[in-house]
């Protein structure tokens, strides 16, 4: 509720929540293979050690969402639980995304946002006039 509507409230004598307090984004670093939970939606995971594969929950929750950025030059795989339900670059039936190419790695990362049917993978990546990132698409 905006700062208006709740003084809106207050001269109309009704009774408000008092405000939320500022939230700081969850913050998860991982060195191994993890299996992402409901409750982690919000979390920035962050690897720092090895080729790490992370899994997804159930994407019938609506709304569920990460970023998964990678610190280290080592693999950063997202794969889905079920099959053929990613959808990323000009594909919309994938089962995992990963950053491959040894050298292109730190500094890598996807977002994912549950639409509740399917994951919808965004990547953030440094990419530069002669070089080119590879992403790898996996059916």
């Amino acid at each position: 509720m905006g700062l208006r509507h709740r003084i809106q409230k207050i001269m109309r004598g009704e009774v408000i929540e008092p405000a939320p307090p500022q939230s700081k984004r969850r913050m998860s670093e991982k060195t191994g293979d993890y299996t992402c939970l409901d409750g982690d939606s919000g979390t920035f995971f962050f690897t720092t050690g090895a080729d790490v594969n992370f899994t997804l929950p159930d994407v019938a929750i609506t709304g569920w969402h990460a970023w998964f950025y990678c610190m280290v030059d080592d693999e950063l795989m997202v794969t889905s639980a079920a099959t053929d339900i990613i959808v990323g670059f000009n594909d919309i039936d994938l089962d995992n995304v990963a950053y491959t190419t040894d050298g292109d790695q730190i500094g890598q990362s996807f977002y994912f946002v549950s639409t509740g049917t399917r994951w919808l993978c965004m990547p953030m990546h440094w990419d530069t006039a002669t070089h080119a990132v590879t992403i790898t698409l996996a059916d």
